[in-house]
């Protein structure tokens, strides 16, 4: 438990250096918005970026208490010689799974720009009063979505040996 506090107190002092950058030597510091419309702004960023940290810690919290869930097994897959029958309560034998890990790695990266690219746009709705073109932030996240797939072509390889010659 002490790492988890460890880990907030880093994560705080993160978001709010992020949040309150210093203007660059010599230059003056001009606001983010030059309209009063940018306060609903700041009030759904906040709204949305409190509600998103809660969700985490809660659901990490429940998954760090959970006795059946564990991350190795989530990032694991079973064994291809596994016993015909397994005793009752006995678990099968797990390997750990590049393809899985680097899927999770990728989710967390792609979710991280899709969150900013949400802030983004609500700051130029919100502040600008217009709404940018997002098309080459879709064929970033197009390119980031090909982290998935070693995981894609390993469930296809698994689904698909069942035709294959014994």
């Amino acid at each position: 438990m002490r790492s988890f506090k460890s880990l907030l107190v880093l994560f705080g002092t993160a978001l709010i250096v992020a949040l309150n950058p210093l203007p660059a030597w010599g230059q003056q510091a001009e606001p983010p918005c030059k309209t009063e419309c940018c306060g609903p702004f700041w009030t759904v960023f906040w709204v949305v970026t409190v509600f998103l940290f809660l969700f985490f810690v809660v659901t990490f919290l429940g998954l760090l208490r959970s006795k059946e869930w564990s991350l190795a097994d989530a990032v694991s897959e079973e064994a291809g010689n596994q016993p015909a029958t397994l005793p009752p309560g006995q678990k099968p034998v797990m390997v750990a799974s590049s393809s899985r890990l680097v899927a999770l790695l990728g989710l967390l990266g792609i979710l991280t720009m899709f969150i900013g690219t949400g802030y983004y746009l609500l700051w130029s709705m919100f502040c600008k009063g217009t709404v940018p073109q997002l098309w080459e932030v879709m064929r970033f996240f197009y390119g980031g979505a090909a982290m998935f797939a070693p995981y894609l072509v390993n469930q296809l390889k698994e689904a698909f040996s069942a035709f294959a010659p014994k």
